[in-house]
Formats: C-alpha cells, structure tokens, sequence
C-alpha cells in the first residue's frame, strides 16, 4: 500500500498533498523523476472496491492544493500525465501542482473543498491559533470523512488509528 493511504480494518484514510506525488530514482545524486501521481488507475480500483463493501474514507488534507518543487535536471523526466500541472520559472526550475480531492466524485471533492474553506475561515478568525492540529469534519458525508490538518508536521501512526477509530465510531460502522 502506497503511503499516501493507509488501511486500518474498515477504514482508508488517505493523505492529502505533496506526498500523493510518486517517485523514481535518477541515478545516485538524490534526484528523482516524478512518474505519476497517487492513485494509479490499480489504486483506485482497489479503493472503490473496499467502499463498494462498505468501507470508511478519512481523506486528511491541509490546503486545496500542494506545490512540488523539481530541479532543473528532474523537469526532462517528469511524466508525460504531469506535465499539465508543471509551472517553470525562467531558471528552469519547476513546480508541480497537485490538487486535493481531484480522484474523488465531483459532488464528493466538492464538499472537501467546502470543509477546507470553513476550516480555514475557523483557523483565521479571533482565537482560530487555540484550535487543535486536526479539525474533524463533524458529520460523515457517506461514507466519507474529512480532516482539516494545520501545519505539514507527520501524523503518527496512532493519530491515524485515532481518525481511523473515530469516524467508526461515529458511523455506527461494525465491520
């Protein structure tokens, strides 16, 4: 399972951001060559197989989109599918842009997008600095739940088996 997802019994939770982005070495000077972005057409089925059979979806996510920075030598070897979402700065230096939410259902990624707006009005608004790292989306859209993450520090293993636990137990679910 590609880090960007991680299964805990019924429930995927999947990682929103620059860590969708999927890599290959170039050679042994610490480059790497942008091959895809998660999920492949594979992964996605696997997905919606395990929600066709009831399974939960926490999607974690800290911005409508992230930004990827690729030096110069990496930029030839990026994917021919990016280049779309590839920006270059005069240098030669690019910058891929991955968006949240752009693998799910339209009616889906737009109610993420909407939890990110409220989230951010919430965080930006007198005393939103007091807030928890993590701000749960309160009712499960579905089978989906979202997550609003302050900040790119790691989640833990245990703060995923949390959000995992969590939205089971708000769903009732006993699979």
């Amino acid at each position: 399972m590609h880090t960007t997802e991680r299964s805990f019994a019924d429930v995927t939770v999947v990682l929103e951001g620059s860590g969708r982005v999927q890599w290959r070495p170039l050679g042994c000077r610490g480059l790497a060559a942008a091959t895809g972005i998660w999920p492949t057409p594979a992964q996605r089925a696997a997905l919606e197989q395990r929600l066709a059979v009831g399974h939960l979806l926490v999607v974690v996510a800290d911005a409508p989109y992230a930004s990827v920075d690729l030096m110069p030598e990496e930029v030839p070897h990026l994917a021919a599918e990016l280049l779309p979402e590839l920006r270059l700065d005069p240098d030669g230096f690019g910058q891929l842009r991955v968006t949240a939410f752009d693998w799910m259902p339209e009616a889906a990624a737009a109610c993420g997008h909407g939890f990110l707006r409220r989230a951010a009005d919430l965080r930006s608004a007198p005393g939103g600095g007091l807030l928890p790292d993590l701000l749960q989306q309160e009712a499960v859209t579905g089978q989906v739940r979202f997550v609003h993450r302050a900040g790119h520090r790691p989640l833990t293993p245990a703060q995923l088996a949390d959000l995992a636990a969590t939205t089971r137990r708000l769903t009732g679910s006993t699979l």
